[in-house]
């Protein structure tokens, strides 16, 4: 195969017309065109299949995981309701336990919580309380309607009031003698209170050392091994 030197390359360029020049460039321009576009659909097609197989297994495996939580909690109630018969205590007691396999290798935990909010009387109690810092506090003193104001800040995420910023407003109830000051107070008072009961499950197995290890089922708490 004969190889052109750089110079026999521009002697054949020079005999070439501008015309011939100017549609050599654009072939040329078109092929790298072509294949910029090949490349693109390659990488777009690629991405495509990745993304939609994983949300695809993502999407099986978290079916799988509600029904084995669904089959946890029915399984462990019932058993719940039987270590309750067999012990003589109330059915209606709440509480939680752990059991082990015989041979003391496996071990699940069931715990019951209770979580506590501020409900609709909340919101009410929060549109008492602007109304009264923006007509009489916000005039007289900006320091305590910015302090005031900070303690209704809620969750960026939920939405939620923060108890503890609440518990510092309910602690200033003296300071104001407005009705709508004392009402919206007495309003985040009685709205705190029971939301829902929450119930947990964790599995554990004992490794080499004999210690309790967790069994992870959330998928950031999983370890992999690097490769």
């Amino acid at each position: 195969m004969t190889t052109l030197t750089e110079g026999a390359v521009f002697a054949q360029v020079d005999k070439l017309s501008t015309e011939e020049l100017e549609r050599l460039l654009a072939t040329r321009k078109e092929s790298e065109r072509k294949e910029a576009q090949r490349r693109r659909t390659e990488y777009e097609q690629t991405r495509d299949l990745m993304v939609r197989e994983l949300c695809k297994d993502a999407l099986e495996l978290n079916k799988k995981l509600q029904q084995f939580k669904a089959h946890v909690f029915e399984v462990l109630t019932e058993f719940y309701k039987q270590m309750q018969e067999y012990s003589g205590t109330e059915r209606d007691s709440k509480g939680n336990f752990q059991v082990k396999s015989n041979d003391e290798r496996f071990k699940v935990l069931y715990a019951r919580q209770t979580v506590k909010g501020y409900d609709e009387r909340a919101g009410q109690a929060e549109v008492l309380l602007k109304d009264f810092m923006q007509t009489f506090v916000k005039k007289r003193d900006k320091q305590t309607y910015s302090l005031l104001m900070a303690l209704l800040e809620r969750n960026s995420v939920t939405g939620d009031y923060d108890p503890n910023l609440i518990n510092k407003l309910v602690k200033r109830r003296g300071e104001f003698d407005d009705e709508r000051w004392l009402k919206a107070i007495d309003l985040f008072v009685e709205s705190w209170s029971e939301v829902k009961t929450v119930d947990y499950a964790r599995f554990f197995v004992k490794n080499d050392q004999n210690s309790w290890v967790n069994i992870p089922l959330s998928f950031s708490a999983i370890p992999v091994q690097q490769h």
